[in-house]
């Protein structure tokens, strides 16, 4: 999803006057803040047979990458994966998410992901403020 947001403009003024290392974990630490509830709506909402699936819920982020001008940060709520044994045997999501043959859709992720939409870019402003105002105030390197 992405979407043009408008009133940022001060939190971003007030973003880059921060070093840029601590600008961009500033920033990457308010979008993992906010993806965690929807990742916990996710495992609330999910069918529980081994519980594989709903520990392979899990909010990750992107460590910094130069882009164009500018740091990237992103952050993805992931489901299932090979990284440990447990997530291996989550295989049933795709089916559990959809439908198949014999088994009925019972979404999850996307009704998880509709409840937390609603308000997330107020949410995200009042976290990202939050945290440029502590780090500016905790004696972060800022630039001249």
């Amino acid at each position: 999803m992405t979407e043009l947001v408008e009133g940022l403009a001060e939190l971003d003024k007030a973003l880059n006057k921060l070093d840029d290392a601590i600008g961009f974990k500033t920033l990457r630490e308010s979008l993992r803040d906010e993806a965690k509830p929807i990742a916990n709506d996710i495992k609330q909402r999910m069918t529980v047979d081994t519980g594989a699936g709903r520990d392979s819920v899990r909010v990750t982020s992107n460590k910094a990458s130069k882009k164009g001008k500018g740091y990237v940060a992103q952050s993805r709520i992931l489901v299932g994966g090979a990284a440990t044994k447990r997530r291996r045997k989550a295989t049933h999501i795709p089916v559990q998410e959809l439908g198949g043959k014999k088994r009925p859709a019972k979404p999850t992720m996307v009704p998880a992901f509709n409840a937390g939409a609603d308000g997330f870019i107020e949410r995200f402003k009042k976290t990202l403020g939050r945290k440029i105002l502590k780090a500016s105030q905790s004696g972060k390197r800022t630039k001249r």
